[in-house]
């Protein structure tokens, strides 16, 4: 009780709480730059092949062992590694777009 009435006599108990705002609002401002700094990270690998041929693997494997057909999904993602291997970007991303709808499409499927 005592340090309150201190800390209430000098001002600093004001002081202390003002200041512990700012810190709390730097976090926020923090936050929203890392969430943008994430879609703009997203937005760029978009366009990488190699890292979409990354994340087509682990979702084929994802719906493989949850026993889902990748058949299809797995042939398109063949032709699109071929691709860019060959340094056609634009196909290796087309045959992986397709590769993600069989896998949307096996999921839907697996729904009804």
């Amino acid at each position: 009780m005592k340090l309150k009435a201190i800390l209430t006599a000098t001002g600093l108990g004001t002081v202390l709480a003002f200041t512990a705002f700012p810190t709390g609002a730097r976090d926020v401002r923090l936050l929203g730059t890392t969430i943008a700094s994430a879609e703009e990270h997203q937005e760029a690998n978009e366009n990488d092949p190699a890292e979409e041929a990354k994340e087509l693997s682990t979702k084929i494997n994802r719906e493989k062992a949850e026993g889902n057909d990748v058949s299809v999904a797995t042939a398109h993602q063949q032709k699109g590694e071929a691709a860019m291997k060959a340094g056609n970007t634009k196909e290796a991303l087309e045959h992986f777009e397709e590769a993600e709808r069989a896998l949307d499409e096996s999921e839907e499927h697996e729904k009804h």
